[in-house]
């Protein structure tokens, strides 16, 4: 299925030449505008969801105390409080 759109000047013959090349442009940047926001809103969309992070520390809870402290030994480290380059 193909659209046709006519061109400014089919529509309105007054208008000059520069007109018809900014019509152009503002068509382009609306054309641009959207395929960006439609990029962005992906993007957004296709991004892991934050969570309240229960689920991935629940088998850390095991080990590492439902506070995130640690053992009060110090032999299980402490989880809270550390930045994120720690876990990863």
């Amino acid at each position: 299925m193909s659209m046709y759109f006519p061109s400014p000047r089919e529509t309105d013959p007054s208008l000059s030449i520069y007109q018809m090349k900014m019509a152009h442009c503002w068509y382009r940047a609306q054309a641009l505008f959207l395929v960006l926001s439609v990029a962005v809103v992906t993007v957004a969309h296709a991004a892991s969801p934050i969570h309240d992070g229960k689920g991935l520390y629940a088998p850390c809870v095991v080990c590492h105390q439902p506070n995130a402290w640690g053992s009060p030994d110090g032999r299980i480290p402490n989880l809270a409080g550390q930045r994120e380059g720690y876990f990863v």
